[in-house]
C-alpha cells in the first residue's frame, strides 16, 4: 500500500480468499496506461501487449477491468464482469455462463448480408474463465478440455471423461447444436501424442439432438468451403484461428505466385487460388494432409493441378530444393507446428524457426510478402519478429514494410501470432 501511495494510487478497497485479492484503485491520472505503468513501478507488473519484448514470467496480477470512464463530461460505467469474483474463489466460471458472455464477441464473424460469403465455423468460447475452449463446425460443435499438467494416467482419464461429458452436452444443448464432440487435449505444448492412442481423441459424439452426429462436415468460411472430421484425432482439418489470415492471403494473391509451407489441409492453398493466384504450391510431410488438401481445392472448382501444385515431402529439405531449380514466389507463407517429428528429425519452432524463414527470404522475389505465423504459448509476437530477422539476415535480405496482424475477435487468449513483412 505504501509503495502505491509514493506512485500516485489510492488503494480504495481490498478483498481477499487466501493468496488472492481483488483491489479497487484511483489513479491520480485517471488513465489506464498510467495504472499499467505505476503498477510495473512497484513490481506488481500487468501482462504486457504480445508485440512488446518482455520477460516471459507469470505476472502476479491477471486481471485489470476500468470500473469508469469520463469522456467530455460523461461518466461511462462498466460493472465488473463475473470472471473477477470466480478467479478471486479460485472457481471456473460455469461453461453456459461464459458461452452467453462471449456471443457478443462473434458478431462480426457471422454477420454478413451475402449468403454466399457467410462463415459458419467459429470459436464460440476462448476460454473466457471457464476452462472450455468451443468451436462451431455449422451445426456441431467441438469442445476442448484440457487435462491437468502432467502424465496421463488412464483411469484418472476415464473419470475425466465421464464428468466432463455431461459439461460437453450442456454446451451441444446451450448453444442449439446437432452434436457435440468432446476432446481431451494435453496441456504441455511440447507433448507429441497419439491422441487416438492415448484415447484423448473421441470417437463418436458426446451428446446428440437425437440428429445429426456424423464424423465429418463440410463447413463454409467467407464463402470457401472445407471438409472437416471429428472423428480422426483431435485435429478437425481446418484451423479456424487462422481465419483472418487466409482472407488477407486471398486479398493480396491476384496474380501472385504463392508458397504454402506446412499447407496441412490447404487452407491457404484455396485462399491463394480463389485470389487468383498466378500459381499456388503446398508442401506437407502428411499423405493424408496431401489428399485432403486436393479434395478442398477441387471442392471449391480448382482442379488444374498444373497451377496448384501439392508436395509431399519435409519443408526444410524442400524449400533448399526449390531454391536450388530457381524457383522464385511473390508470397510464402510459414505456419509451422510448434513441435513436430518428421521421420527421425523433431521440429521445435523456437529453435528452428530462424533457419526456416532464412530460407523463405531466399525464395521470395524482390517486394515478395512473408506472413510468418505461430500458434505457440512460449513464443510471443516479440520473438517471432526476431527469428524473421535473423532469418532475413542470414538471407541477406533487408526488410522494406513489417506489421504485427491482430488478433481474431473470437481468439481473445493471444495465442496466435502474425507477422506480415515484404522484402525489398
Amino acid at each position: 500500500q505504501r509503495s502505491l501511495k509514493n506512485v500516485g494510487l489510492e488503494l480504495l478497497t481490498v478483498e481477499s480468499v487466501d493468496d488472492r485479492a481483488l483491489i479497487r484503485l484511483r489513479c491520480a491520472s485517471g488513465r489506464l496506461l498510467s495504472v499499467r505503468r505505476e503498477l510495473a513501478s512497484v513490481g506488481v507488473a500487468i501482462a504486457e501487449p504480445v508485440t512488446r519484448a518482455v520477460q516471459r514470467t507469470t505476472p502476479p496480477r491477471l486481471l485489470l477491468h476500468r470500473e469508469t470512464l469520463n469522456l467530455d463530461g460523461e461518466t461511462i460505467r462498466s460493472a465488473l464482469p463475473a470472471i473477477f469474483g470466480h478467479w478471486l474463489r479460485d472457481a471456473a466460471l460455469p461453461v453456459d455462463q461464459a458461452l452467453r458472455a462471449a456471443a457478443p464477441l462473434l458478431v462480426p464473424v457471422v454477420a454478413c448480408a451475402d449468403p454466399q460469403g457467410a462463415t459458419d465455423c467459429f470459436r464460440l468460447l476462448d476460454g473466457g474463465g471457464s476452462g472450455w475452449f468451443v468451436d462451431a463446425y455449422g451445426e456441431t460443435v467441438v469442445a476442448q478440455y484440457y487435462l491437468p499438467a502432467g502424465p496421463i494416467d488412464p483411469g484418472k482419464l476415464e473419470q475425466v471423461r465421464r464428468t466432463q461429458t455431461a459439461t460437453c452436452a450442456r454446451v451441444g444443448q446451450v448453444v442449439g447444436a446437432r452434436s457435440a464432440w468432446l476432446q481431451l487435449r494435453p496441456r504441455q505444448s511440447n507433448q507429441i501424442v497419439d491422441a487416438v492412442t492415448a484415447g484423448l481423441a473421441p470417437t463418436a459424439p458426446a451428446w446428440t439432438s437425437g440428429e445429426g452426429g456424423e464424423g465429418k462436415a463440410t463447413v463454409r468460411e467467407n464463402g470457401l468451403l472445407f471438409q472437416v472430421v471429428f472423428d480422426q484425432g483431435l485435429a478437425t482439418g481446418l484451423y479456424l484461428d487462422q481465419r483472418d489470415n487466409r482472407r488477407r492471403v486471398r486479398e493480396m494473391a491476384k496474380g501472385r505466385q504463392v508458397l504454402n509451407t506446412f499447407s496441412y489441409t490447404g487452407g491457404f492453398c484455396v485462399a491463394a487460388a480463389t485470389g487468383l493466384a498466378r500459381r499456388t504450391v503446398g508442401i506437407d510431410a502428411a499423405a493424408t494432409a496431401i489428399e485432403w488438401a486436393r479434395s478442398n481445392l477441387e471442392l471449391n472448382g480448382f482442379a488444374d493441378r498444373d497451377r496448384h501444385d501439392l508436395i509431399r515431402g519435409d519443408v526444410m529439405q524442400w524449400l533448399p530444393k526449390l531454391a536450388r531449380r530457381g524457383d522464385t514466389f511473390d508470397m510464402v507463407i510459414l505456419d509451422p507446428p510448434s513441435h513436430a517429428k518428421v521421420k527421425q528429425k523433431r521440429w521445435v519452432a523456437a529453435q528452428d524457426y530462424p533457419a526456416l524463414a532464412a530460407m523463405a527470404w531466399r525464395l521470395l522475389a524482390p517486394q515478395g510478402a512473408l506472413l510468418a505465423c505461430i500458434n505457440d504459448a512460449q513464443i510471443d509476437a516479440a520473438h517471432l519478429l526476431h527469428m524473421i530477422q535473423d532469418g532475413a539476415r542470414d538471407a541477406g535480405v533487408t526488410l522494406l514494410t513489417v506489421d504485427h496482424l491482430p488478433q481474431q475477435c473470437d481468439f481473445g487468449a493471444g495465442r496466435m501470432k502474425s507477422i506480415l513483412a515484404v522484402r525489398a
